[in-house]
Formats: structure tokens, C-alpha cells, sequence
């Protein structure tokens, strides 16, 4: 468990809030927005677990598409699994703050993280093309070129659902490309690329992959005499981070 202490020295002096009651002073500050725009996905994330989410809502119209991009990388993955639940809590967030802001959050996330978290939910249904069964129960997309079918019921499905009403109503095109991938990509597809872009985004911000931080401590290999030498692998794009060269890790 990380202490107080080295918890505050990760946050930084700008953001370095303990509680609800340090995070109101910090929002009445005149600078309070430039502070959180200025900061690092990390330095908000910490702030944010520190105070708790539910006592954080007033912080979230300051917080940027990006930084909720880091939020969902680093909160919403147990090794190489996706996990909802965080998700759910993320997204659940900004949906009462309203669908523009939903709307705003989702379009930073990785628009595959989104299409993994719906996968489950729902049927989709290209209108033009596939032949829904009779007596289905569909709800159209907007322009009618989609057609859904939620699978489940429960608190996950409600909140898909509202996720696709705020994108169809303010961000149609965003809509329609993660419906695309739910409906023509395999959920273990979806999940194996989501998972090597949000490792890429957060090895440009210093954080090792789980696996890759194993065998920093793993012994060489039987048939190996002496340490793998470091290599210097060229830089590749990567979803929806600028390319920072290779830099050396942060922590």
C-alpha cells in the first residue's frame, strides 16, 4: 500500500490535496483550472483517488479528455484483463455531471475501450445488412444506420445505453465508429489491441507493463550465460499520445 508520504511527492506541490475539505479550498483558488489543466494525468488521478470520487465531482468539468484517457488506462486493467467496474465508476461520474460531459470524457478514452465495455451489453445490428430475428426488441441509432440489442439487464447495460444516447445526440461519428467495432471485431481482439495501447501510452509516461516489470526480477534463462542487453526499440505511433522519442522511464 502506498504511504501518505510518498503518495504527496508523486502528486506534486499543485495538486497535493489530502481531502474534501483541502480539495473545495483548492477549487476556490483563481488558478484552481489552469493548475488542472496544466497537470499530469497522474498528478489528477492521484489528487482524485486521494479525496475519493464521489467527493471529487466538483473537480471534473476541469479535467481534460486526455487526462480522463490516463484515468481509464490506469485504473481499468488488472495485468492484461479489462475491468468494468472502475469504468462504470468513471464514466458514472460523468454522465451526472451530464452528456456533454460525458460526451467530452468519452472522446478522449480510447475509442476501443469503449467498444470492449459495450461488447457484452448489446447486439449490434448493421441495418442495411443483417437480418435481425423477428420479435426482437431494437433500439435505432439516430441516423438509422445502426440497430441495438442489449443482452443484459443491470446497472452496466443502463450506462451503455446512455453512453451511446449522449454519443448519437452529440458526437454521431464517434457513435458510429465504436458501434463498428462492436459489431465486426471479436471481443478478444478488442481487448489484446486495447491492452497494447494503453501498455504503449503508459511506457511514454515512465509506468512498465506488468509482465515487463516480472522479468526485470526474473533470472536468465537456462540456456542463457549472461543478462539481455538493453535495447533500443525504434518509436512507434501510438494511440492517442504524441510520440515522445525514446525517452528513459520516469519512475
Amino acid at each position: 500500500i502506498m504511504s501518505d508520504e510518498m503518495l504527496s511527492l508523486l502528486i506534486g506541490s499543485s495538486l497535493r490535496v489530502q481531502d474534501k475539505e483541502q480539495l473545495d479550498e483548492f477549487l476556490a483558488r483563481p488558478d484552481a483550472a489552469e493548475v488542472v489543466k496544466t497537470a499530469s494525468f497522474e498528478e489528477v488521478f492521484f489528487a482524485v483517488k486521494h479525496v475519493g470520487l464521489a467527493d471529487s465531482m466538483e473537480l471534473l468539468p476541469l479535467i481534460s479528455s486526455k487526462q480522463v484517457r490516463g484515468f481509464i488506462d490506469l485504473d481499468c486493467w488488472r495485468k492484461d484483463n479489462f475491468v468494468r467496474k472502475p469504468f462504470m465508476e468513471w464514466v458514472a461520474a460523468f454522465i451526472q455531471a451530464g452528456p456533454e460531459e460525458t460526451v467530452r470524457a468519452l472522446s478522449g478514452i480510447d475509442e476501443l475501450v469503449v467498444a470492449l465495455f459495450l461488447k457484452d451489453l448489446i447486439h449490434v445490428y448493421e441495418v442495411d445488412r443483417d437480418d435481425p430475428p423477428e420479435g426482437t426488441q431494437l433500439i435505432f441509432t439516430s441516423d438509422n444506420r445502426f440497430a441495438v440489442e442489449p443482452v443484459e439487464e443491470g446497472e452496466p447495460t443502463t450506462i451503455g445505453m446512455l453512453i451511446l444516447d449522449a454519443l448519437f445526440k452529440y458526437y454521431p461519428a464517434l457513435g458510429s465508429r465504436i458501434l463498428t467495432s462492436v459489431r465486426y471485431t471479436s471481443r478478444a481482439e478488442l481487448e489484446e489491441t486495447a491492452f497494447q495501447n494503453k501498455t504503449r501510452r503508459l511506457e511514454a509516461h515512465g509506468f512498465v507493463d506488468y509482465y515487463e516489470a516480472l522479468s526485470i526480477y526474473a533470472g536468465p534463462e537456462p540456456h542463457e550465460t549472461h543478462a539481455v542487453a538493453d535495447k533500443q526499440p525504434s518509436v512507434a505511433a501510438i494511440p492517442g499520445e504524441e510520440s515522445p522519442g525514446n525517452l528513459p522511464a520516469l519512475f
